[in-house]
């Protein structure tokens, strides 16, 4: 639960008694609910009374609703008229931006001593479909409340998360519930959005898994790190830094005949390659064989300080994968955290010179968004050799930049790996069971 006692108390004239007080704007029209029912708080148009439709008894759960619209009338007149349409833009599940208001709307009324607010009941669990993006929102909701239910709601949603998952909600709750600036609510919704995906109905994920959602994409170090983005306020969102591809000879051979980029595959045509296989019922009938080529396509790899890498590194890499593409990007060395670096190192069976490419490159990332929009122009399979702390211009970090790097691996259908080492474990192990 949030402590809402140490937190600066406002002026009670941010909660009148009537929504058009608290939503400095319009009339709004008054409706009587039976109590037990769920309120709602719609603003005033330029042609249309607001709605506030709420029970108007004197029972604690009506007061909590009565609260809770108010709060939510005052989180709308605060966000920009556009919001919606920018989380729309931003392919941001509508459930993310419900969850956002009821922090805000809990947190204002709260911060300003209307404790009826928490006599909101908690939902019944049994009126969800309790995927991991909901479970997440709900938790989100009862880390707010320190009564019974709303514990007993948090405890339950708790079982579908790792204790870095937990870690970043927390973060994530208590980020919504302070003062926000509309580009940081909207880089912390998109954040979760990207961290929890929502599980589109008749999608193959969905056919794939019956009701349930796939297991969390992002890596735990990954999560580990996002809590230092998400706890940023501030009114600035930090930018990329514009990357330029410059071009090193490729001086050295990398494939000396064209043997390396095709194997033969077992199958029920083309030349009697595998007799063993003939052999039935202990064989498979592939006992002919088909050429094919290697898998190629394409690495990025981040080559900034804290990759740590080295000479032998970057050539181990080019001697057991001589047919990818492989380019490294970073900040340009000597341009002051202003501009990013790429530069092709393997093509065609050609690579650039080691020994001088690490050298072209300094410390910083300040580029991984507009690098990883160069790998999703790239020939498939996609991979990105990094350790996922990136960073823009000036090597500011933010949780703007994170929701985008994010965004784009699962558009680009990229396999991220945390350095060389485990890639190139992975590597010889897919090439071991295709043999």
């Amino acid at each position: 639960m949030i402590d809402f006692s140490r937190r600066k108390r406002r002026s009670q004239d941010n909660v009148g008694p009537l929504p058009a007080t608290t939503a400095r704007s319009g009339e709004f029209q008054l409706i009587d609910l039976p109590a037990g029912m769920e309120g709602i708080a719609t603003p005033p148009t330029a042609t249309l009374p607001g709605q506030f439709a709420v029970p108007l008894t004197s029972d604690a759960a009506s007061l909590a609703q009565r609260a809770y619209q108010y709060g939510r009338t005052v989180v709308m007149r605060d966000m920009p008229v556009d919001i919606e349409e920018r989380l729309n833009k931003a392919e941001v599940d509508p459930i993310w931006h419900d969850a956002g208001k009821f922090i805000k709307a809990t947190s204002h009324m709260a911060e300003n001593g209307v404790t009826e607010i928490f006599n909101l009941p908690a939902p019944d669990l049994k009126q969800f479909k309790l995927s991991k993006s909901v479970a997440a929102t709900l938790w989100m909701r009862g880390h707010l409340f320190g009564n019974s239910d709303w514990s007993q709601l948090k405890a339950t949603c708790a079982t579908r998360f790792t204790a870095e998952e937990i870690r970043l909600l927390t973060s994530a709750t208590e980020a919504l519930a302070r003062d926000q600036s509309a580009a940081h609510y909207l880089a912390t919704l998109q954040l979760l959005n990207e961290v929890f995906p929502t599980v589109k109905p008749g999608s193959q994920q969905q056919q794939n898994e019956g009701d349930e959602e796939q297991d969390n994409p992002v890596p735990t170090e990954l999560l580990n790190n996002l809590n230092d983005y998400i706890q940023l306020v501030g009114s600035d969102s930090p930018t990329w830094a514009p990357i330029f591809n410059h071009g090193l000879p490729l001086i050295n051979k990398v494939r000396p005949t064209k043997k390396l980029e095709r194997r033969r595959i077992p199958g029920y045509f083309g030349g009697f390659r595998f007799p063993h296989r003939a052999l039935l019922p202990s064989g498979d009938g592939m006992c002919f064989a088909y050429r094919t080529h290697t898998v190629g396509g394409t690495i990025l790899m981040d080559v900034s300080g804290s990759m740590e890498l080295d000479h032998d590194d970057l050539q181990t890499l080019i001697d057991i994968c001589p047919t990818i593409q492989l380019a490294c990007y970073s900040e340009e060395r000597g341009s002051h955290k202003t501009r990013g670096r790429l530069v092709t190192a393997i093509k065609d069976g050609r690579a650039v010179d080691v020994t001088h490419l690490r050298e072209s490159f300094g410390e910083c990332n300040v580029c991984d968004g507009p690098a990883l929009e160069w790998l999703i122009r790239q020939r498939e399979p996609r991979i990105w050799i990094s350790d996922g702390y990136v960073n823009g211009l000036g090597s500011v970090n933010g949780m703007n930049l994170i929701a985008e790097s994010l965004a784009l691996v699962r558009k680009g259908h990229i396999q991220r790996f945390e350095n060389i080492k485990e890639f190139v474990g992975k590597y010889k192990l897919q090439k071991e069971t295709t043999q």
